[in-house]
C-alpha cells in the first residue's frame, strides 16, 4: 500500500515567509537610510573629494552611495521587502479566510473559561428566551440556541472580517513599495530655470545632472512678487504656459505649493531670481555744468563722456550688492576712466539711483530706467507610481482602524434553574481590546435585567 505525502514547500518560501529574514531587509534598510541621510546626495564630485578623499569618493562612487536611493541594491532590497511581505501574506492567507467563512462555532471552549458576568433574574428561562434571542440578534449574528433541561444557551459572534485588518496593512505596504520602485524606475526630479517671457524645452535631472528633452516647451507669460510693508516678499506668482508647435496646450497660474500639472508632470514654483537688464538709461552730469546727459546702453557696452573727457564701461549686473555690510540689492556696476587717472568703480544700486553722489567725483552718475525682469525656478517632477503611494495611504489607514479598533468577537448567554431562581451566565472572547469587551458585557448585562 502506497501513502502520498503533501508536498513540503521549498527552501526558497521558506526563507520568505522567515521572521528573520523580514528583520534583516528592514535592518539593512535602516541602516542604508541612515547612510543616504549622512552622506550627501546628488552633490557636486569635487565636494565628495573633498570630504572623503580620492580613495573614499571612488570606493562610495562604486556603490552609488551618493545617489543611493536610487541605486540597484538599494531597489533590490526594497523589492525584497515586497515579495517577501506579499509571500507571507498569501502563506497566511488560508488560515485567514478559513476563519472568516466557517460556519463552525464551538461554544463550550466558551464555558471552559470563568464568566465575564452573573447575575439572577426572577422570571422563568422559559420567558427569558425570546426575550434574550431578540436582544442577541440586534448586536451579534446568532449562531445557535440550544435548549437545556433546566434552561437554554444563546450564543452569537460578530466582527470576523476583522482579521483582514492585517493582510489590508500587509498590502497596502506592498502598494507603497511598489509604487516607490516604480517611481525610482520610471520618474523623474529636475529643474529648470524659465526666463521671463521666455521657454525652455529641456530640464537638468538632479540625480544625474543630466539634461533631459521634455518634447514641449513651458513658458513663462509674466511673473509678479508681492511683498509686505516690512519688504520680505510675501508671494511670488509665475504665469505659465505649455507649448507645443508654438500653439498653447494649457496655461496656469502657479505660486508654492499649487503646481501646474501636464501629461503626469508637475511644475513646481520653488525659487526665482532677478535677470540682467537688456536695457539701461543712464544720467551723467557734471559738477560743473550741471547739464544732464542721457545714455541709453547696455551691460558690456561703454559710454563716451562729454567732451571726450573719458568713458564709461557698464561691467555686469549684480543681484545681490553690499554696500560696507549692508545689504542694497540689484545693482548694475560699472567702471569710470578718466583721461590721465586711474580707472574707478561706478555702482548703482536699483533703490538708489543717486548712490553714486556718495563719491564726489567730477561726473555723478545715476540710474534713470532700466528692465526688470525675473527668472522663475521650476521644479519638475514625474512619479508614475504616486497614485498606487496614495491608495497604500488610504488602505493602511482602513487597515489600522480595523486592527486597533475591530476585534472577533464571541458570546454565550446561558440561563440555568437554581433553586426556582433562573441565573445568567454571560461568557465571552475576543481577539483584543479586552478591557473594552469587559465594558461592552457589563452594559449588556444591565441591559438584559431591563428587558
Amino acid at each position: 500500500m502506497s501513502t502520498s505525502q503533501k508536498p513540503s514547500k521549498n527552501l526558497v518560501w521558506q526563507l520568505f515567509i522567515s521572521v528573520k529574514f523580514t528583520v534583516i531587509v528592514l535592518i539593512l534598510l535602516a541602516i542604508t537610510s541612515a547612510a543616504g541621510t549622512i552622506i550627501p546626495q546628488n552633490g557636486d564630485p569635487q565636494q565628495y573629494i573633498e570630504m572623503y578623499g580620492t580613495f573614499g569618493s571612488s570606493l562610495i562612487q562604486v556603490f552609488d552611495l551618493f545617489d543611493m536611493y536610487h541605486s540597484w541594491w538599494f531597489r533590490s532590497l526594497m523589492g525584497l521587502l515586497t515579495i517577501n511581505i506579499i509571500i507571507c501574506t498569501i502563506d497566511r492567507w488560508p488560515a485567514t479566510w478559513r476563519i472568516i467563512t466557517s460556519k463552525k462555532f464551538n461554544p463550550e471552549q466558551l464555558l471552559t473559561k470563568k464568566p465575564y458576568k452573573d447575575f439572577k433574574d426572577e422570571r422563568t428561562p422559559v420567558d427569558l428566551k425570546p426575550l434574550y434571542t431578540s436582544f442577541m440578534k440586534k448586536q451579534y449574528t446568532v449562531k445557535g440556541v440550544h435548549t437545556l433541561q433546566n434552561g437554554f444557551r444563546v450564543y452569537g459572534e460578530k466582527g470576523r472580517w476583522s482579521k483582514l485588518g492585517v493582510p489590508v496593512v500587509h498590502m497596502s505596504i506592498v502598494l507603497i513599495l511598489i509604487g516607490a520602485l516604480v517611481g525610482s524606475f520610471w520618474g523623474f526630479d529636475g529643474y529648470v530655470n524659465v526666463p521671463e517671457g521666455g521657454s525652455a524645452d529641456r530640464i537638468r535631472l538632479r540625480n544625474s545632472n543630466k539634461i533631459m528633452e521634455l518634447g514641449f516647451k513651458v513658458a513663462c507669460k509674466d511673473f509678479n512678487i508681492e511683498y509686505y510693508e516690512s519688504g520680505a516678499v510675501k508671494e511670488y506668482r509665475s504665469a505659465l504656459q505649455i507649448l507645443k508647435n508654438d500653439k498653447v496646450l494649457l496655461e496656469k497660474d502657479i505660486i508654492v505649493n499649487d503646481p501646474l500639472k501636464f501629461n503626469g508632470i508637475r511644475f513646481f514654483q520653488s525659487s526665482y531670481g532677478a535677470l540682467p537688464p537688456e536695457n539701461i538709461e543712464i544720467k551723467i552730469v557734471s559738477k560743473d555744468s550741471q547739464e544732464p546727459s542721457i545714455y541709453k546702453t547696455k551691460i558690456g557696452e561703454t559710454i563716451q563722456l562729454p567732451g571726450n573727457s573719458g568713458e564709461l564701461t557698464i561691467t555686469r549686473f549684480n543681484k545681490d550688492y553690499h554696500f560696507k555690510k549692508v545689504e542694497l540689492g540689484q545693482a548694475i556696476e560699472g567702471e569710470l576712466r578718466l583721461n590721465d587717472k586711474d580707472p574707478v568703480k561706478i555702482v548703482l544700486p536699483y533703490k538708489y539711483p543717486t548712490f553714486d553722489k556718495m563719491r564726489k567725483g567730477q561726473w555723478i552718475i545715476s540710474l534713470e530706467e532700466y528692465d526688470n525682469k525675473f527668472y522663475t525656478g521650476l521644479q519638475v517632477r514625474r512619479d508614475p507610481g504616486i497614485f498606487l503611494v496614495y491608495l497604500g495611504f488610504i488602505l493602511i489607514l482602513g487597515g489600522c482602524w480595523v486592527i486597533f479598533f475591530s476585534s472577533h468577537q464571541k458570546i454565550l448567554l446561558e440561563v440555568t434553574t437554581v433553586a426556582e431562581i433562573s441565573q445568567t451566565k454571560i461568557f465571552g472572547s475576543t481577539t483584543r481590546n479586552k478591557m473594552d469587551f469587559k465594558q461592552r458585557i457589563e452594559k449588556m448585562a444591565n441591559e438584559l435585567k431591563l428587558l
